[in-house]
């Protein structure tokens, strides 16, 4: 009896196609358009739509016709009428579009209508973007902030304007000059440099005159502009170029390793890859040397693994290198024979492509060899199932 129940509910859903908002219903014609129906079931809107969306709490619907969008009230009355290519919700506001859109790419002009249709902004913008319950615009090339009140808090005067949506800051240029603004168009870094990073840990890489220097959000020097090149603090120290030369400063920018590095990277696992004129090598913090000469290719970038490479030469003199794995005590566990190992497969799941000589295998975790380099195809790792089986191919 329970299943006969539900089998009629469907059945009455599927031939009605009425959906319910509130006290009015939308339902669809035979002819496959849109109208509404009051409590009662009385027609109030002809089925005359291409769709009908649901109302919000504030009894408005977007509305389609002819493949253009408006807004209607709850009684079928046009408050924004169908001239629109694209129409979105911002506050008590309603963004509009007319032009293409298509996936990222648009083309057209946007404006701003009041919640009873009339125009706030006229369509004359090149974007319309909302951040944090604020709208971010563009016209004539110029960008600038609307807030929720509908008032200009920051005026469309910036040659450039960037953010993030998790970030409550506004990066700007102006006249070449860059740095960072907030919502209400203060200035949290000034707007004097060449060039700013974004924000990490609350600070910014700045440059000027051809240094870099690091500032707080606020303004607050951390470190003086001073350094050909300089990056963020990684273990706590930050990479940085002086003279030519790299080293290693701390967070106020007082040197704890000397500037004698031909090339350098950053900490990771308390190790750096570093160089000089007769070899590649890791570092310490206390700039103790490791495996000096006996790489000629170190990647320190991953949480359980370095990669190295040797070169060898082959019978004509070409040079190519072959990689290998080390762990993070130093110890190789995977020889210098792979022409390529995915070394972010076995971060992630626990194998790894290898290739050798044009023929495809798979390392474990341990960096042991699990299937021998015997395949023709790429082997996806992702398909591993429960049972540890995966489909591969070999001639």
């Amino acid at each position: 009896m329970f299943l006969k129940f539900i089998f009629f509910l469907a059945l009455f859903s599927l031939l009605t196609s009425v959906s319910f908002s509130q006290k009015t219903k939308t339902f669809q014609s035979a002819t496959g358009k849109y109208g509404l129906l009051s409590k009662k079931g009385d027609t109030l809107v002809q089925p005359l739509y291409d769709n009908i969306y649901d109302f919000d709490k504030n009894g408005l619907a977007f509305f389609r016709l002819n493949k253009k969008f408006g807004v209607m009230d709850k009684t079928g009355k046009q408050i924004i009428k169908p001239n629109y290519d694209y129409i979105r919700r911002y506050s008590q506001y309603f963004i509009v579009f007319q032009g293409e859109r298509k996936y990222y790419t648009e083309k057209g002009i946007y404006g701003l209508l009041n919640a009873d249709g009339s125009e706030l902004l006229p369509l004359s913008f090149q974007k319309m973007e909302v951040w944090n319950n604020h709208l971010l615009l563009i016209k004539d090339e110029k960008h600038g902030v609307l807030n929720s009140k509908g008032q200009f808090s920051v005026p469309l005067v910036y040659d450039f304007m960037q953010t993030n949506f998790y970030s409550k800051y506004l990066k700007v240029a102006i006249n070449g000059l860059h740095g960072y603004i907030d919502a209400s168009n203060k200035e949290v870094i000034p707007i004097e440099f060449a060039s700013v990073s974004q924000i990490y840990n609350n600070k910014v890489i700045v440059k000027k005159d051809g240094k870099y220097g690091m500032m707080a959000v606020g303004g607050k020097w951390t470190i003086d502009l001073q350094f050909e090149e300089l990056n963020f603090a990684s273990e706590g120290l930050s990479l940085a170029k002086l003279s030519g030369k790299y080293g290693y400063v701390d967070k106020n920018g007082k040197m704890v390793l000397d500037f004698i590095y031909d090339d350098a990277y950053d900490f990771n696992n308390h190790y750096a890859v570093a160089q000089d004129d007769k070899s590649l090598f890791l570092i310490d913090k206390k700039g103790k040397r490791f495996l000096v000469g006996n790489y000629d290719y170190i990647e320190n970038d991953y949480s359980d693994y370095i990669l190295v490479a040797r070169d060898f030469p082959d019978s004509v003199g070409k040079i190519s290198q072959r990689f290998g794995l080390l762990n993070t005590n130093l110890e190789e566990i995977t020889p210098t024979i792979y022409d390529q190992i995915e070394v972010m497969e076995l971060e992630d799941f626990g194998f790894a492509n290898v290739v050798r000589d044009k023929k495809f295998g798979l390392l474990n975790a341990q960096g042991n060899n699990f299937l021998p380099t015997d395949y023709d195809e790429f082997i996806n790792v992702e398909g591993f199932d429960y049972t540890g089986l995966v489909m591969i191919k070999k001639h």
